[in-house]
């Protein structure tokens, strides 16, 4: 659909009104000494405008102001409190009162009609209609339908009213002629299914549930008659409309609206508002009447079962939840755990998790309360690497051990992280992996040193002493590798130890001769030796 264009009127302190159209240069219309202007409304089709002066002066004009539809005065030397448009042709207003009274005028052409209330009014506009306010009631203001004047008007031979009086005949069982007749004319004439879609109109439109009853029970009579072509999918999609806006009416729901207002909200919306109330039950019934899926209504409803039961013990909220989400299918327990987790109900919170089918939301949710243990048990028995990586990251943000943090402060706080993981060999070793790519080797050689790692451990002892600028300093490093495999549990390790102590004489053997074979292999330093006659 085409996008309106956006228009704005402005009043100015010289008496004149300002029109700015979008994508346009504004336009000045001058008001004939009537400004300068202190309210203005304009009508829902946005086709006219209603202003207003400083002395109480009204007038109605199109939007172009060429020229002034009617005018009149409140007589009374001061300007209305508000302004608002009942429909297209009826113009409301208040002026506030003494002794805490207020006047509602409504303005139809020349005719004129006032209300007094008690308090102070506000109007709201609607759609088609206004409501109005007050301390303890609310009216809405609608124009009549021109079609359910047309019904009403005793001796109407519109065809809907024929049908309505061939209904009401055939109900009080009258001679069969005498409705048979109606039906006739209204089938030779062809106005028999205009006749039946106006009941339907009307009906939906009518706000008495007596005079629905009729609207309907002429059209249910009229589709009677009609060919076997005719589908009465629209009759019984108007029933279930109307079913839902009589439940919106009564009072302690508050939300009483017109088949205009429910067909711009939709019936989506209509729920939302409902659960925005806290109208479960209704929110419920209006769901199963229109076919729209519950689930939004018991998941609103559950996050609030949450919230409003903290005196109460978490297992038994929780199987009260669950037994009324059974009744209605699935429910989003990710939202309701989450509403758990942010009021501290952390009991309730984990057996809500566990009724979480994405494997990946129960991780998310574990880490939101802080449980980073459960959250990695749950990961690896997933078995999603990525998963268990990600879990990993949030438990070194947690624990404050990123990789840009000072390593003294950082130092201290790995033991209980290493605690954590070290039963884990996938999480060990995607740590690992995470510490060679950030390329922290203080890191490693804490981490091997933990977990008992001797191999892992020797190796980087390793890298330093190839990385050694001498030779002395290569032996002490040769030196901690062999102190490392012999204070090693695992048996083998002595072979590793010998191995690393003749490495140890035979540089130790080439610095001492000041012919240093330090930069050649272990094997090919026994060739070069005797060669060399150091031995």
């Amino acid at each position: 659909p085409t996008r309106p264009t956006l228009r704005v009127l402005l009043g100015t302190v010289k008496g004149t009104v300002v029109l700015v159209t979008q994508g346009q240069p504004p336009e000045v219309h001058h008001l004939q000494n009537r400004g300068p202007v202190q309210k203005m409304v304009v009508t829902p089709s946005g086709t006219l405008v209603c202003c207003c002066n400083a002395s109480g002066e009204l007038w109605v004009s199109p939007l172009d102001f060429s020229q002034i539809l009617n005018g009149w005065s409140t007589n009374l030397g001061q300007i209305p409190a508000q302004l608002a448009w009942c429909g297209e042709n009826c113009l409301v207003y208040t002026i506030s009162g003494e002794n805490h009274l207020s006047k509602l005028v409504l303005k139809v052409g020349p005719e004129s009609a006032s209300f007094m209330r008690h308090g102070a009014i506000v109007l709201a506009p609607e759609v088609d209609g206004v409501r109005v306010l007050t301390n303890k009631h609310s009216e809405f203001f609608q124009p009549l339908d021109t079609l359910m004047v047309q019904i009403m008007t005793p001796g109407s031979v519109h065809p809907t009213a024929v049908l309505c009086e061939a209904c009401e005949l055939y109900s009080h069982a009258s001679d069969q002629e005498d409705y048979s007749e109606y039906i006739r004319h209204l089938k030779v004439q062809g106005e028999l299914v205009t006749a039946v879609e106006g009941c339907v109109d009307s009906a939906l439109r009518e706000i008495d549930p007596q005079a629905q009853r009729g609207l309907l029970e002429a059209a249910a009579f009229g589709t009677c008659f009609l060919e076997d072509s005719h589908s009465p999918t629209t009759l019984v999609k108007a029933c279930k409309t109307i079913r839902c806006l009589n439940s919106l009416n009564p009072p302690a729901v508050g939300m009483a609206m017109s088949y205009e207002q429910y067909l711009l909200l939709g019936p989506a919306l209509t729920i939302q508002r409902l659960i925005h109330r806290r109208q479960h039950k209704v929110g419920l019934e209006v769901s199963a009447i229109l076919g729209e899926p519950p689930e939004p209504v018991v998941e609103h409803w559950a996050c609030c079962k949450v919230r409003d039961t903290l005196e109460l013990d978490d297992k038994d909220v929780f199987e009260s939840i669950v037994e009324v989400v059974q009744q209605f299918g699935q429910i989003s327990y990710p939202a309701v755990a989450t509403a758990a987790i942010n009021l501290g109900r952390r009991d309730l919170a984990r057996c809500l998790i566990e009724r979480v089918d994405s494997p990946r939301k129960q991780v998310k949710l574990l880490i939101s309360m802080g449980s980073s243990a459960p959250a990695l048990n749950k990961a690896l028995q997933v078995g999603d690497i990525e998963l268990v990586y990600a879990v990993l990251l949030y438990m070194l943000r947690d624990f404050g051990l990123e990789h840009f943090t000072p390593w003294n402060s950082r130092k201290s706080r790995y033991k209980a992280f290493f605690d954590m993981i070290k039963d884990s060999p996938v999480a060990c070793d995607l740590f690992e992996r995470y510490a060679q790519a950030i390329r922290d080797t203080k890191l490693l050689t804490m981490f091997h040193h933990y977990t008992d790692n001797t191999m892992a451990l020797a190796q980087i002892t390793l890298r330093y002493a190839r990385q050694a600028d001498s030779g002395e300093a290569t032996a002490r490093f040769l030196d901690e590798i062999q102190r490392i495999y012999q204070a090693a549990p695992a048996p083998g390790m002595n072979f590793y130890a010998d191995a690393t102590g003749q490495e140890i004489h035979l540089l130790r053997l080439g610095y001492d001769s000041k012919k240093p074979v330090c930069t050649i292999p272990v094997s090919y330093t026994h060739l070069t030796l005797p060669t060399k006659r150091i031995v």
